[in-house]
């Protein structure tokens, strides 16, 4: 399973069926509300991928900015970890993690 956090990025693998995309298209600017895409978000990592007993990896373009805040909101949701917290259990499986500050507002 694969979440896409871009606008326009292609889903590459999905035509040939060896991954279950989603897409959702955040854009990565300060002005932009990731959090009413994280339902969706969340969902497609619960209802899709964890249920089924798969792997998912949530990306974007760097994979610095937007896949870490949509990863940190499902820690923060579904494991009822602080901010502090999932923040730092992300970091330390990405050191290179470097989320827009808006975003984590």
């Amino acid at each position: 399973y694969v979440l896409n956090v871009t606008p326009d990025l292609p889903n590459i693998f999905e035509k040939n069926g060896e991954f279950r995309y989603k897409q959702i298209p955040i854009s990565d600017h300060w002005s932009q509300n990731l959090s009413q895409f994280f339902p969706e978000a969340i969902d497609f990592i619960v209802y899709e991928a964890l249920s089924k007993k798969c792997g998912i990896l949530v990306h974007c373009l760097a994979g610095v900015s937007r896949s870490v805040t949509v990863t940190v909101a499902y820690l923060m949701q579904k494991l009822n970890m602080s901010l502090n917290d999932a923040y730092d259990h992300v970091k330390k499986k990405k050191s290179n993690i470097s989320p827009n500050f808006n975003f984590l507002g």
